[in-house]
């Protein structure tokens, strides 16, 4: 059964490449780039479609707001039903005595009424203000959520593909212990090895079996996490078109920062809450001045005398004037809470700053680490390969026991492994640096 396995294995990397030229011709449209994941995720991401829905609930505060620029009209109507007005009886000799009603016991009024601010020192303009800043911030909240959501995009892609390559990787290694252990029965049955060596090659050959499976069922849930951000139906089959490629980046530390405070949401929310606080701040303060508006009043009713059953119309119209006298320090109390946070959002501001620019600093030391950690696993992986050439010929001299080659060769298969990690993790590092000074992805 094993001779034909390794047959069989043999034969697929012989053939399997010319497939895979035909599979490719067919599958490459169904595979998707980093841009396309990317494009799919802020077209049908959850989250980015619920914080897009605020921002028409902001543009109807703005709506709200400029209402009070406008007159304000008003229909108002009542029915009083009386049990008793008062009567008087208008009396000449000689003719009959006649009674005069001073009031109905059905009384109607409709009244419509026209109010109209004239001055309220600028708090209408203020409210305005403040609703274009919720306005601002509604778009920037959806900003900040699409540039969330692209980056976790960006690390799930990354990820399947350092898991596919990881896969790949054990899968090379295992094929070559297979193909050992064939060799090493048809050695034992000619009585030039013992059944130690087979029983260590199956027992390697079963980790590496374990460390597949674990692997796996990582690169499933990855896409299963993966399709749900990007908006699919978790088990939709992934299939990433991009390579992990490493190519490394240059930086200038000065720049980023510079760029990072010109682009980043988080400094221009706190910007917009410095504004509020201090819109806030003029529209307390005018709490206690005096207000102007004017009004017009038409109605009509019944119970006018001397025929309190027929309705008639007037109007009426003014200028009235209003100023509070005490408030029970409302006015003062709202100012100060106003105050405080003004000079909170202030300094939340520079905190923020200074968190930016370690954030910085923390990505670029990850990024030279990284780099370098990708050269040295790059030049293991080439030793590795080197050493296991060696031992390999000196095996077959029976210079080396098969516990001395399964270790070179799993040197070889850790090497190209933690390769793959570096270049993976410099990868996504890059792509932090690009959100830590508020880039977009593309």
């Amino acid at each position: 059964m094993l001779s034909k396995k390794i047959f069989f294995l043999s034969w697929w990397l012989l053939v399997f490449p010319a497939m895979q030229i035909d599979a490719q011709v067919v599958s490459k449209e169904n595979r998707l780039t980093l841009a396309e994941s990317i494009k799919l995720a802020l077209e049908n991401n959850n989250r980015i479609l619920q914080v897009r829905e605020s921002i028409g609930g902001a543009e109807a505060k703005i709506a709200e707001s400029r209402s009070a620029y406008f007159p304000q009209l008003r229909l108002d109507g009542n029915y009083t039903r009386l049990n008793t007005f008062s009567t008087f009886k208008f009396e000449i000799p000689g003719l009959p005595a006649e009674e005069f009603k001073l009031g109905t016991q059905d009384n109607y009024n409709a009244q419509v009424a026209l109010n109209q601010s004239l001055f309220n020192w600028g708090r209408n303009g203020k409210m305005v203000e403040l609703g274009e800043i919720e306005l601002s911030q509604a778009k920037h909240n959806a900003a900040f959520t699409e540039q969330e959501v692209t980056y976790m995009t960006v690390q799930f892609y990354y990820q399947i593909l350092m898991m596919n390559e990881a896969i790949k990787v054990i899968n090379e290694n295992l094929l070559l212990l297979e193909q050992r252990l064939y060799m090493m029965q048809k050695k034992y049955e000619a009585g030039e090895t013992s059944s130690f060596d087979i029983l260590s090659m199956e027992v390697q050959i079963s980790s590496v079996n374990g460390e597949i499976v674990n692997a796996e069922t990582s690169l499933k849930k990855l896409k299963m996490q993966f399709n749900k951000i990007i908006g699919r139906s978790p088990d939709t089959i992934v299939q990433l078109q991009d390579a992990l490629t490493f190519i490394p980046i240059s930086m200038d530390a000065k720049i980023l920062l510079h760029e990072a405070f010109a682009n980043r949401i988080e400094l221009k929310q706190l910007q917009e809450r410095e504004k509020q606080a201090s819109l806030q701040i003029g529209i307390s303060s005018t709490m206690n001045r005096p207000n102007v508006d004017i009004f017009f009043n038409w109605d009509i009713r019944n119970g006018y005398l001397p025929n309190v059953d027929i309705f008639k119309g007037g109007w009426n119209a003014g200028l009235s004037f209003s100023l509070p006298l005490f408030d029970g320090f409302r006015t003062s109390s709202q100012v100060q809470q106003a105050e405080v946070l003004l000079k909170t959002t202030q300094m939340q501001y520079d905190d923020t700053k200074e968190e930016i620019a370690i954030e910085i600093k923390h990505v670029l030391l990850d990024l030279q680490t990284e780099e370098k950690q990708s050269e040295i696993e790059k030049k293991k992986t080439e030793l590795a390969k080197q050493a296991l050439t060696t031992a390999e010929e000196r095996y077959h001299r029976g210079l080396v026991s098969t516990l001395d080659l399964l270790e070179v060769q799993q040197s070889l298969q850790t090497a190209k492994l933690n390769y793959v990690q570096a270049v993976g993790s410099y990868m996504l590092s890059k792509y932090n640096l690009q959100k830590s000074v508020g880039r977009k992805v593309f």
